[in-house]
């Protein structure tokens, strides 16, 4: 029971970034509401947690659970910080120009 409940929400939470990446992508600017320095903490925390099922845990769906949701975090953080970097380079491109 507990082996599917884990199920369910993982890929629930998986789920629940997508929408997070779609503000960022959506966004005009430099999507500031979204916190690049949480993200990146969660994208970090993902690759750990996939690195311990992979080789601690050595369970399948653990695996495939821990890659979905370092799949969203990592989606999303690379779409706000590709933006903030343009948006960097746009002010500097306005500030020299």
């Amino acid at each position: 029971m507990l082996a599917a409940m884990y199920s369910v929400l993982g890929v629930g939470l998986a789920l629940s970034y997508v929408p997070q990446a779609i503000a960022a992508w959506r966004d005009r600017g430099s999507a500031p509401p979204l916190s690049l320095t949480a993200w990146s903490f969660w994208t970090c925390h993902g690759a750990v947690g996939l690195l311990y099922a992979a080789t601690v845990v050595r369970d399948p769906v653990l695996v495939i659970l821990n890659t979905l949701s370092l799949t969203g975090c990592a989606a999303t953080t690379t779409i706000v910080v590709v933006k903030r970097l343009r948006k960097a380079a746009a002010v500097r491109g306005d500030l020299l120009g």
